[in-house]
């Protein structure tokens, strides 16, 4: 146990068995592009020579055929805008403002 927190179990069994052999995560829903699940997958190789790199990884048409950051943030402000307007969980609104003050300084 020569590093601390939770590698320090990284060589014990069961957990070194559900990193060798454990499937890598998967997204549940069937509602992601194919591009974003594409890049997903080549982010979570477990074998760090199939693996891209972080070079290969943003020539991946997921990153190279982002619409520009002006766009992206109108949709996250308009998406938050919806959350504050909704009848919403204990804190939601909250994040929701506090998302769109971090938007406008970004």
């Amino acid at each position: 146990m020569r590093m601390g927190g939770i590698w320090a179990y990284a060589n014990q069994y069961p957990v070194e068995h559900l990193i060798i052999e454990a499937q890598p995560p998967k997204l549940l829903s069937n509602r992601w592009s194919q591009r974003f699940v594409s890049f997903l997958e080549s982010c979570l190789k477990k074998d760090p020579s199939e693996r891209g790199s972080a070079e290969e990884l943003l020539q991946h048409p997921f990153i190279t055929q982002l619409p520009p950051k002006k766009m992206i943030r109108a949709e996250i402000d308009e998406h938050l805008r919806t959350l504050q307007n909704r009848p919403a969980k204990k804190g939601l609104k909250g994040v929701a403002l506090w998302t769109q003050k971090q938007l406008r300084r970004a």
